[in-house]
Order: structure tokens, then sequence, then C-alpha cells
């Protein structure tokens, strides 16, 4: 096999025969983490596992990666094993690189909820402050 990495496909992943699958990864190393490059024109011929021999412990994220820069967390991460079935740009990394984002819909809603809960205590348990 390979000094950094063994690639295997079980037949029973396999759903086209007909592709062909290019055994030597694009590895690179960046300031994030371990990029996979998998952008050959050929489509893979199903899913493949990628068994990471150097530091693949510590990594703890695997992403796929757009070509805008936006990261899809991938569940694909077991025992060091990765399992890719399509082509594109993939990252391991220690990073979580999907940052917390704040849906205005759900603090408006959050915040009505909690102004209808006050005016409802308000009108039950304190009637006299009104009156």
């Amino acid at each position: 096999m390979f000094d950094d990495y063994d690639l295997s496909i079980r037949g029973q992943d396999v759903f086209n025969a007909n592709n062909e699958i290019n055994t030597i990864l694009d590895l690179s190393e960046t300031s994030d983490g371990l990029l996979i490059n998998l952008t050959d024109e050929n489509k893979l011929p199903g899913t493949i596992s990628i068994a990471l021999k150097n530091e693949s412990d510590k990594y703890r994220y695997f992403y796929l990666m757009s070509d805008n820069k936006e990261y899809q967390r991938l569940n694909a991460l077991s025992n060091n094993v990765i399992k890719i079935s399509s082509v594109g740009k993939y990252l391991l990394t220690e990073k979580n690189m999907n940052k917390f984002k704040i849906n205005i819909v759900w603090v408006l809603g959050a915040a009505g909820v909690i102004l209808l809960m006050s005016l409802i205590y308000i009108f039950t348990k304190k009637k006299y402050w009104f009156w």
C-alpha cells in the first residue's frame, strides 16, 4: 500500500463498476488540518475507505468543503477510517469549522413567547396593579 494511508473498497459498496478509482490521493497539510482533494473528473465506483497511518488520531472532525469555503460536517470518521462516496475536497481537522449561527426568526419567536408569558403572569397574579 501507500506510506500515508490504506485505501480499500468492499465489493458490496460498489454501485457502478464502470467507474475507475485513482488510488493516488492528493493529501496536503493546511493550517486547518489535512486536506484530501478528490476532484477527479471520474466518479467513484462506490464508497471507499481511507485509513490514515500518520497522526490520524488527532483529527476529530471530517468536513466536505465547497468552493466558497463553506463546510458540511460528515459523520464518516470512525476508528481513524474515513468513508467517501463522492468526489470533492474533504478536510480532516481538530477544529469545529461550523460557526454558531443565530437565526433571527428563532430569536424573535423566543422573545415573543417570553413577552406573552410575562403578560399572562401579570394579568393573572398581579391584576390589582392596574386598577
